[in-house]
This record gives structure tokens, C-alpha cells and sequence, in this order.
């Protein structure tokens, strides 16, 4: 079979879905758990983000352009071999399960939404055993036939698709489609057995206990779609959930940390389309928010630091027409340097409110300077964030790319400099 069986033509509903997916790193397919799915786009094992990169962009093609399995699998051999990756399984089973995964449970997604759009005129839904598969499991044949109401908690947790493989499918009905099956309202609901099992003893994290429904696989106890607060609709988006986001934080870590090895041109250019997401910085906002808070906590320097984000690729170009290199494009933080502006040492100007949204601070700058004598960038924040001592300019030594000191500023003074030649705007303008 080269093509998967999953309904009908791509629909819009099921495009923004897989599209409002954020990209993350993992080691092992249960690194991204149930619901996780409905926000996070991941291949067990692929844990480079130009690897996944990759990977996304093909499985997005076969979903907008109704590529067929064969189609690919061709996509696939070239990135395997572009990234020299060592997969685990075999070529045409690893191929089909991300293939046949990501369409159906993002087809099923979309079905879920449309479904709800229609609830009030067609509040049912039945469960369909598809006869195609071939190796029918025997409570998923139970179920076919079977109604319940759209709102019923049943749909949490058996909403197809219920297990590697599996083609089950729903269909939504009114009370006229009810009485041409010989029913006079929907069917009770059935009493689920739960069951706990033993999951990844071959995987590099590790085995774990986890729980799932009889007759479901586990991981796919949940309806797709479904812990979506706001559907996708091109902008803004779900909220994601804590373990996701503490997901998207560690990969976000490691790509940074990657990138340090690389030379600024390249590494801002691997780090800026993953920083441009969202979600992806309230994730390293949140990360770095915590790692404030134990500095603080632990009251004394432990030598420890965070990568709160990366020099954009046109300032790393404006810096080399200024005849400065960096090391590379990461910005480092050191607890030493958050205890010192907490207990406002070097002019520090900045709250501690504020310095835990550091990550965004940066990267929404509304204009970048460069202090060639000093060899440092000058972040100057938004005016509607002022500090206790006017607005905010969060200075970054090129030289060991690390925020080292936080201070007031005043815009007038800065804008002098500037025309003074002192100060270069490489980015923005002052207001």
C-alpha cells in the first residue's frame, strides 16, 4: 500500500494543525507523551534540530500535498543520508510509522475540530473499525458500531487512532442517522479497564510505568486535538502544557549549547528560526526563570550559567562590516552575573521581575547597539518596560558572548553617542 487510507484530501483544518506544531528534540518515542503530540512535532531518536527540521518539513509536504508513502521515503533516504543518521528499525517499518502517524493523527485532529463545529446539529459520533488493517484487534472490533454522545469522556481517551497502525475513524450523526440504526439514543457508556505497562526498556531513557486503556497503545490514550485550548488559526495558539514546555526548554538548551561550537554566522542562523517561535522562548523564559530563582536561592555564585537565546544572523553580518567577530552567536548567563544585578551591583538598574524575562527582553530589543572600545552589544529595551532608573540597556560582551551588566540608560545620552560616533545603531532605532 503506498498511499495511507486515513479519509479523504488534506483539509485545512488538518494543515494548521501539523503546521502550529513546535519542533522537539528526543531521544526516545516516549519523550513526547498523549496530548504532548497535539503541540510538539518529533521522530523518536531525532534529537538534532536540523534533523527534525528536516524530517517536519517532508511529513508537511505529504500532508499539504497528498504525497504518497513511496514519495516519502525518498525524502527520507536523502536526509538520512545528509545528516548521517542511525535510526533505530528497519528502513520501510521506521518510514511507514512516521509516515502513516503524523497524517492520521493529524487528519483525526482536524476531524475532531469540524466535528465540534457541527455539535449542535450532529451532537453523535460512531465508532468505525476500519476492515483494511491487517491485524484487526479484537476490543477495537468491539467498539465499531458503537454511539456516544460528541461529549461523552469516552472520546478522551478512545478517539482514534488507538495504537500503531490502527485505521479506526469516527463519523458524526444526528437523531435521524440514530434511528436508521435501529437506536433510540446513544449507547451506554463503556466502563474502561485500565492498565499499567512497562514501556521503552529499549530506549535511552529508560523503561517507565505508565497507564493506558485496554485495547489502546501506549501513548495514544487521548483524542487528538482535544487539549487544544485555541485552534490553530495562523498565529497565537494553544497554551502548552508544563511537561511539554519543560520539553521544549531542554531542546532549546542543547541547540544553543551546539551552537557554541559553531562559528557565529552559522550558528545564528541554526538558532534563529527555532527562537522565533512563541512558544519556544516562553519555554527558555520559563527555563530561565527557574535557574534565576536558584541562584537567588542559593544566595552564592555555583559557577553555573544559562543560555537565555542567540545574536540574530543580520547583527552577526552588521558586527563583521563593523570588524568584530564573535565566538559565536549564544548569549550566556552566569549566576554570577544574576546575583550581582539582583542586588544591584555595576549600575544595575533592572528588577528581578524583570530580569527573569530576560530571554524576551533580548530579543525584542528595540534597537542594538555596538561599543566597539568596550566590545559590546547594548540591548536597549522597550520604553514601556522601564527600570527604576529609565530605560533598560542589557550590554553583551562579544568577546565571551555573557550578559554582563544591566543598567540605566537615558535615550537622549545614547542617541548622542551615536551621532557622536561613540555608539554604532546596528539594528532598530532609538525613540
Amino acid at each position: 500500500m503506498a498511499n495511507v487510507a486515513y479519509g479523504s484530501l488534506p483539509f485545512q483544518q488538518q494543515i494548521a494543525f501539523f503546521r502550529s506544531k513546535e519542533n522537539v528534540l528526543t531521544d526516545s518515542w516516549t519523550d513526547v507523551w498523549e496530548s504532548q503530540h497535539d503541540t510538539s512535532f518529533m521522530v523518536a531518536g531525532a534529537n538534532r534540530i536540523d534533523l527534525v527540521t528536516d524530517l517536519r518539513s517532508a511529513i508537511r509536504k505529504a500532508i499539504d500535498d497528498g504525497r504518497t508513502l513511496d514519495q516519502f521515503r525518498l525524502d527520507f533516504d536523502k536526509i538520512v543520508a545528509r545528516h548521517g543518521w542511525d535510526y533505530r528499525g528497519g528502513r520501510n517499518w521506521r518510514t511507514r510509522v512516521i509516515y502513516e502517524t503524523n497524517l492520521r493523527q493529524s487528519y483525526n485532529a482536524g476531524r475532531w475540530h469540524q466535528q465540534q463545529a457541527l455539535k449542535r446539529a450532529r451532537p453523535y459520533l460512531v465508532y468505525r473499525h476500519s476492515d483494511a488493517v491487517e491485524h484487526p484487534r479484537p476490543i477495537h472490533k468491539g467498539w465499531d458500531g458503537k454511539v456516544w454522545h460528541i461529549d461523552d469522556p469516552v472520546w478522551r481517551v478512545i478517539y482514534p487512532q488507538n495504537g500503531w497502525g490502527c485505521q479506526c475513524y469516527t463519523e458524526s450523526l444526528n437523531a435521524r442517522d440514530l434511528k436508521r440504526m435501529g437506536k433510540d439514543g446513544p449507547d451506554e457508556s463503556p466502563e474502561l479497564k485500565w492498565v499499567d505497562v512497562v514501556v521503552g526498556q529499549r530506549s535511552a531513557s529508560g523503561p517507565r510505568l505508565v497507564r493506558t486503556v485496554e485495547g489502546v497503545d501506549p501513548g495514544f490514550a487521548y483524542g487528538p486535538g482535544q487539549s487544544l485550548s485555541d485552534w490553530p488559526r495562523g498565529r497565537g495558539g494553544p497554551v502548552t502544557p508544563p511537561s511539554l514546555q519543560r520539553s521544549m526548554e531542554r531542546s532549546t538548551q542543547e541547540l544553543l549549547q551546539k551552537s557554541t561550537q559553531l562559528p557565529a554566522p552559522v550558528a545564528s542562523q541554526l538558532t534563529d528560526q527555532a527562537l522565533r517561535s512563541g512558544r519556544v522562548r516562553d519555554a527558555l523564559q520559563a527555563g530561565f526563570a527557574e535557574f534565576q530563582a536558584r541562584a537567588i536561592a542559593e544566595g552564592e555564585a555555583q559557577a553555573q550559567s544559562y543560555l537565555v537565546g542567540a545574536m540574530r544572523p543580520d547583527l552577526v553580518s552588521q558586527l563583521a562590516r563593523a570588524g568584530t567577530r564573535p565566538t559565536t552567536a549564544a548569549i550566556r548567563v552566569s549566576d554570577a552575573t544574576v546575583l550581582r544585578v539582583i542586588r544591584g551591583g555595576t549600575g544595575a538598574a533592572i528588577t528581578a521581575e524583570q530580569l527573569a524575562q530576560l530571554p524576551s527582553l533580548l530579543r525584542d530589543a528595540v534597537a542594538v547597539l555596538f561599543d566597539s572600545a568596550a566590545q559590546q552589544l547594548l540591548y536597549v529595551v522597550d520604553r514601556g518596560r522601564r527600570t527604576k532608573s529609565g530605560t533598560a540597556v542589557i550590554a553583551v560582551d562579544v568577546a565571551g558572548n555573557a550578559v554582563t551588566n544591566m543598567a540605566g540608560a537615558d535615550m537622549s545620552s545614547l542617541a548622542r553617542d551615536v551621532v557622536a560616533g561613540r555608539l554604532q545603531l546596528l539594528q532598530g532605532e532609538l525613540p
